[in-house]
């Protein structure tokens, strides 16, 4: 949820390419590495019509 993505942006446990965010409007891009927390990792795939 989008309350939850915020705690977890203020309590620096999440990172794209192992750059903390300190901000929620920051952007992905494809092929980006999501992490959140120690064992939660993600890879970005943005598709375009």
């Amino acid at each position: 949820s989008r309350g939850e993505a915020r705690r977890l942006i203020k309590q620096n446990a999440v990172k794209i390419n192992d750059s903390k965010i300190s901000s929620e409007d920051t952007p992905l891009a494809n092929g980006d590495i999501l992490r959140v927390g120690k064992k939660h990792t993600f890879k970005v795939a943005l598709h375009s019509k």
